[in-house]
């Protein structure tokens, strides 16, 4: 049996990332490699200018091999695909992240860019990232992640998968569904940066003051068939990574979209 990897931006010790593990370790043979702190926004960053540390970890769960990496998402992957267990890996995930990844997000996120990475690796890859909320919702991620192991276990179709998923912090009860989606450009959100009040005059900024990245909704409706209508609408969305990569979508995508449906409500999507 080949080896199912986890990894992410949220460090080694997230949450979402050992809800995860402790669901797939059940019934899969899994991999934790992962950094060793919040590498959040880090992108497409990997460590050249020096070498990275690894430690491994054998009191987080018996029975699970879990490395934490002094470095990025990317090293992470890099260290598994290649040192750790070449040849071995038959799907990686990464997720599930706190909070979601869309649209322009995914230029910087660290846990899309280890997917991204470990694709161009010759590796089956997933970002899987839930909304935050209150409570935090993880079984409906738990529940997906489940089934595309199982997919990628057991069906070809599944070798060239690198996707993009986002799910609304509900119970799989009260969503629409699963939608395959697109990027779009811009105008749904604004960022900006604002200098940090707590540490004098915000208004008049000196050198060494602190500030803080804003991101706030702008005023602009998103298109119907983007990640972020999808999810703000109830709908898990599932946006394809290959464009990004210079190759074209695969053809499975409304395939793997209605397979997941049928799995997760016992309707198509």
């Amino acid at each position: 049996m080949k080896r199912i990897l986890i990894t992410g931006d949220d460090g080694i010790f997230a949450d979402g990332l050992w809800a995860l593990a402790d669901s797939l370790r059940r019934n899969f043979d899994i991999l934790v490699v992962a950094p060793d702190r919040k590498q959040n926004a880090v992108g497409n960053s990997a460590t050249v200018d020096r070498p990275f540390r690894v430690r491994k970890l054998n009191d987080i769960r018996p029975g699970v091999e879990t490395w934490a990496i002094e470095g990025t998402p990317l090293d992470s992957i890099f260290f598994a695909a290649y040192k750790l267990a070449p040849g071995e890996i038959s799907l990686v995930i990464s997720g599930v992240n706190e909070g979601l990844n869309q649209n322009g997000d995914i230029y910087s996120s660290g846990t899309v860019s280890a997917a991204m990475t470990a694709s161009m690796a010759g590796l089956p890859a997933v970002a899987l990232s839930q909304e935050l909320g209150i409570p935090q919702r993880l079984d409906s991620a738990i529940s997906l992640a489940i089934l595309l192991a199982q997919y990628a276990e057991a069906e070809s179709w599944l070798s060239d998968l690198c996707l993009n998923i986002n799910l609304p912090n509900l119970p799989l009860e009260a969503m629409k569904g699963i939608k395959p989606t697109r990027f779009i450009s811009s105008g749904v959100y604004i960022d900006s940066v604002r200098a940090d009040s707590s540490h004098g005059d915000a208004e008049h900024s000196v050198e060494g003051s602190l500030y803080w990245l804003v991101r706030q909704r702008g005023v602009a409706k998103a298109d119907r068939h983007s990640d972020i209508w999808a999810v703000q609408n109830g709908y898990i969305s599932i946006t394809s990574l290959h464009t990004l990569l210079n190759r074209p979508p695969p053809p499975i995508l409304h395939k793997l979209c209605s397979a997941i449906a049928t799995d997760l409500w016992t309707d198509g999507c």
